[in-house]
């Protein structure tokens, strides 16, 4: 990221005064992005809007009777809420222009809000084609992946920052069936406040003709006040129970720097019905060597593997990332061995254990050699680390609660990289209905199965980026355990809470 595309100047940063304490970013660790610490508050709203359309001001009915903030709380501080989705975007593009900042949203390709024939907080539409433009300097509301890693804080709480939501959140229990100030409840591993409870927040994502929204609010049983709640819900509902905070790009050297712990990568999707959870997307390069301490992938930039067989040197595509290409030429062995390296790391019980021994450096097995492990393998799925899933764990994840013939759509191309002569960094595609991305195509995933007709051969599933006829949600196919194709990858699974 160019520096000089996203630097800002003192006059822009302090253009208006009040609002300048409220705009408290704080880096996430390992994204390009930072995130407002609260909720955006009525009086941030009211400065860049000129009006405040709350539900919760002094002397306004509201569930029969008159609203009275609780003593203690400053009314200014209180969550914006009663705004559409729609009015969420317009703030957006107001305050970056008030910030001297080049705005994220387009209407038919116009970004100058006056223009987009919109009234706000009127109940009404944006009659026309909204596109955003992430690239560029300006704030925006958070993507679903945004949010979903930034609620957990590098932690492994159940909700944003404990695992005790009245430390955290206000929600029915605690609220008396309203909001609160902001940052009156504990942050998260990230410093950011009220990701849980008091207001429900719009993120960017539709699901169909709807928008979402994720975290939970005053009037939610805890259950929906889960780090990983996501619902959605027209985009011009205007409730007092949704609200949005905002983000924008990172200029922070940290961001950038060098990998600090894993817990960026362990972005999991808890599956419905089941009780595991799924890494969202392939395990990708720059993961797998953090992990193992090397890359063993035929598809990286200079590679000269690539430029033996090919005479010349792999180039990656451009516009995407070389540390998310999908981790490949790894065996069975190397991906189980992987799994119990990355639960000694971050704690967990390993899953997989070799004549009863979990700990791979008595496993006399060299990873990426092509050698196969010459012992009993067993797997231990009560424990919490993390290991591949069955066969049947990967097919109903593929499929999404839904009923395509690839994983998200039925359009191969929409979710799947195929029919090509290389991998893409992951994510690129659109993701199916549980917010898995790559589950058809880019590379073949290994998941525990053993071919029952063969000794040493194991499963794979999903198809690859080389052809379109294996990538459907129930493409399975049976490899030997220890081969090392650049067309093969694999992610993981654990427990869930």
């Amino acid at each position: 990221m160019k520096k000089l595309l996203i630097a800002l100047t003192a006059s822009a940063l302090f253009a208006f005064s009040a609002s300048a304490q409220e705009l408290d970013m704080v880096d996430i660790p390992g994204k390009d992005f930072k995130m407002l610490k609260t909720e955006v508050t009525q009086e941030l709203y009211e400065e860049v809007m000129g009006v405040n359309p709350s539900r919760f001001q002094p002397g306004r009915e509201l569930f029969g009777k008159e609203y009275k903030i609780t003593a203690g709380e400053n009314i200014k501080r209180l969550p914006v809420e009663n705004v559409s989705w729609f009015d969420a975007i317009y703030f957006c593009n107001k305050l970056s222009e008030k910030k001297g900042l080049t705005p994220v949203y387009a209407v038919d390709g116009e970004t100058d809000v006056s223009k987009w024939n919109y009234t706000s907080h009127n109940g009404m539409s944006i009659d026309g084609d909204v596109t955003q433009n992430i690239s560029v300097n300006g704030y925006r509301l958070p993507t679903l992946d945004e949010w979903q890693y930034a609620v957990k804080g590098g932690m492994y709480f159940k909700y944003s920052g404990s695992d005790s939501l009245d430390n955290v959140g206000w929600y029915l229990k605690n609220s008396n069936n309203q909001t609160h100030e902001v940052r009156k409840k504990k942050p998260n591993g990230y410093g950011l406040y009220d990701m849980n409870g008091n207001v429900n927040e719009w993120i960017w994502d539709a699901q169909n003709t709807e928008r979402r929204y994720c975290g939970g609010s005053f009037d939610n049983q805890d259950y929906s006040c889960v780090v990983n709640f996501k619902s959605e819900c027209a985009p011009d509902s205007q409730y007092s129970t949704i609200g949005f905070r905002i983000v924008c790009f990172s200029v922070s050297e940290s961001s950038v720097g060098e990998l600090l712990n894993v817990a960026q990568y362990l972005d999991m999707e808890e599956i419905p019905e089941k009780r595991i959870k799924i890494l969202r997307t392939e395990v990708n390069q720059k993961f797998y060597k953090e992990i193992m301490g090397e890359n063993p992938s035929f598809f990286q930039s200079g590679s000269e593997k690539y430029k033996d067989e090919n005479k010349k040197n792999y180039e990656i595509s451009a516009g995407e990332n070389p540390d998310k290409l999908p981790v490949e030429s790894v065996s069975w062995y190397d991906a189980i061995y992987f799994c119990n390296k990355l639960s000694e790391r971050e704690g967990l019980t390993p899953v997989y254990a070799v004549d009863g021994e979990t700990d791979v450096s008595k496993w006399i097995y060299k990873p990426h050699t092509g050698n196969a492990i010459k012992a009993k393998i067993t797997q231990d799925t009560s424990v919490n680390g993390f290991r591949l899933p069955t066969s049947g764990e990967w097919r109903y994840a593929a499929k999404g609660g839904q009923n395509y013939e690839y994983s998200g759509d039925d359009y191969i191309d929409s979710v799947s990289w195929n029919q090509g002569v290389m991998t893409h960094s992951v994510a690129m595609k659109k993701a199916n209905g549980y917010g898995l991305y790559d589950m058809s195509g880019n590379v073949w995933e290994w998941v525990w199965d053993e071919f029952w007709m063969e000794e040493g051969f194991r499963y794979v599933c999903g198809g690859s980026y080389r052809y379109n006829d294996n990538c459907k949600v129930d493409s399975i196919y049976d490899r030997n355990a220890s081969c090392q194709y650049n067309f093969i990858g694999f992610r993981i699974v654990c427990a869930a809470d």
